[in-house]
């Protein structure tokens, strides 16, 4: 036992003879930031997955209250025109919903989902904006 007493105290001198005091300081230093640096980092990717969660969530919930809004009977070019028509967080709705819930492609299932995908922008069902000559007569003719 007791060589392994002074071997550990022969390897301790050792390390202050190669080792200087101002290194060992560094090195303490590099260690605490580098776990800090680590710490930031798997912090800042949970804040990133709540933020990408919680913005998904939104657009939900947007496409939802897009979609009320033009089964009550509101047009899509005048929701547009006021600012509530973000097509951005549309697309990535109707996106994330296309892949959970994929169409069929055979049969007649298939010309249904392809005639679905095309009147989503279509004007049969309201969403593309109506020219502005259009619209100014329609309120010509209500007022």
């Amino acid at each position: 036992m007791a060589g392994k007493t002074k071997a550990a105290g022969a390897l301790e001198a050792y390390r202050r003879e190669i080792i200087s005091d101002g290194i060992e300081q560094r090195i303490a230093e590099l260690s605490e930031a580098v776990a800090a640096y680590e710490a930031n980092r798997a912090d800042r990717k949970a804040q990133e997955r709540e933020l990408a969660s919680r913005q998904e969530r939104d657009e939900d919930a947007v496409l939802a209250a897009f979609e009320e809004a033009k089964a009550a009977g509101a047009k899509p070019s005048a929701l547009a025109n006021i600012g509530l028509r973000p097509e951005t967080a549309l697309a990535s709705a109707r996106a994330r919903t296309s892949k959970k819930n994929p169409a069929p492609a055979s049969g007649s299932d298939a010309v249904s989902a392809i005639g679905d995908a095309t009147q989503g922008g279509a004007s049969s069902t309201g969403d593309t904006p109506a020219p502005v000559d259009a619209d100014r007569s329609l309120a010509e003719q209500s007022a």
